[in-house]
């Protein structure tokens, strides 16, 4: 009877190291054995993606309510390339995700489309640069909706830079009151209390600093965020004030106090909404920090006498029977902002626009409280 039980647990365990993810699972397409790209120019690869059957992993987020890892892919800043995703794979929506099914080793569930950029404008030359691509991922049994531990994988792409730098005529589309100065920047800051955006970018020669002027800083959502929340510096690279930072290279986006201390270094999402989601914790309006802020309707009335409000850089939540309790702004999209408590491990979905509210434990989300207007 025990080694009937001692085979069985083996079984299980073999079955579950079968189902888990492994690196030849995701194969890297290339046009060549060396990819070749200009100084501050790009070039496409592919992943192919092998998930076995009764499985899946995420693709993206559906909304903020999301606690699974959407599959990512990254290049350390300290490379001087840098990995954009162009094409994801075809999503089918599932909860709070969008989740690409497995079809079996033997069949490609699905495509990814990259784009790699050089950030430096390296001179062109015979060097090979072995650049290492930092997949993380993670896969989830489709029956059961019990997910492995996340994982993370490494491909190799070898680039030379070849060819001249590209310069180009960059005309500015964005409303957003840039300031070019580091110093006039700061004493803008130390007289408003806000925070300092700050971008250093190469927009005349750099395709992905071109990418994210139009990409990003364009939309007139994000030139409300920075102009309204922060003061904006845009710092070129023929700026001498781009010494001022450590980066690696261009566009380097971070968030800086009015005393110069980094607050957020990097993790900038460069579209539309995970840009504003990555910046919307570190808005502020007032000149104040410890003041009520106000940004949009940043204050809500729920029907159990909870006051939901954001109050310097955390939010509090307050009611007769807690107190005042302290949240941090965790990430939002155009639906919920999501709170986290900063002693314990629960989380509130507060809705933007009237509807349900959410509590999370710290392992499900339960519906527990509605937005009055």
């Amino acid at each position: 009877m025990k080694l009937k039980s001692v085979a069985l647990l083996f079984f299980l365990f073999s079955a579950a190291l079968q189902a888990q993810q492994k690196p030849d699972d995701f194969s890297l397409i290339t046009s060549g054995p060396i990819l070749e790209v200009s100084p501050g120019g790009s070039a496409d690869i592919k992943i192919a993606v092998r998930i076995p059957e009764d499985n899946h992993i995420y693709v993206r987020p559906a909304t903020a309510m999301s606690f699974n890892i959407a599959t990512s892919f990254r290049i350390p800043d300290s490379e001087g390339f840098a990995v954009d995703v162009q094409n994801a794979p075809e999503a089918t929506k599932h909860d709070t995700d969008y989740i690409l099914e497995g079809k079996g080793r033997s069949n490609v569930a699905g495509v990814y489309e990259l784009r790699i950029f050089e950030q430096k404008g390296r001179k062109a030359g015979p060097q090979v640069y072995t650049v290492p691509i930092i997949i993380k991922t993670q896969m989830c049994n489709s029956k059961t909706n019990i997910c492995f531990r996340p994982q993370e994988f490494k491909k190799s792409v070898r680039i030379k830079v070849i060819g001249e730098k590209q310069s180009v005529s960059v005309r500015a589309t964005s409303n957003i009151n840039w300031e070019s100065s580091y110093d006039q920047a700061m004493a803008e800051a130390k007289k408003s209390g806000k925070n300092v955006f700050v971008v250093i970018t190469a927009p005349s020669w750099c395709g992905y600093c071109q990418m994210l002027e139009r990409d990003v800083f364009s939309k007139d959502s994000v030139a409300a965020a920075l102009n309204g929340g922060f003061i904006p510096l845009r710092i070129l690279d023929t700026n001498s004030d781009q010494n001022k930072f450590q980066f690696s290279g261009y566009p380097t986006m971070k968030i800086a106090s009015s005393s110069g201390q980094i607050v957020k270094d990097g993790g900038i999402g460069r579209s539309e909404q995970s840009f504003l989601a990555a910046i919307a914790p570190f808005a502020k309006t007032n000149e104040q920090e410890n003041t009520q802020e106000v940004l949009g309707k940043d204050e809500y009335r729920a029907n159990l006498s909870i006051r939901v409000y954001k109050s310097g850089a955390n939010w509090v939540v307050e009611s007769p029977v807690t107190g005042k309790v302290l949240y941090t702004e965790a990430r939002r999209d155009e639906k919920y902002i999501i709170l986290k408590s900063t002693q314990k491990n629960e989380f509130l979905a507060v809705p933007l626009n009237g509807d349900q509210g959410y509590f999370h434990d710290g392992e499900k989300w339960s519906p527990a409280f509605t937005i009055q207007q």
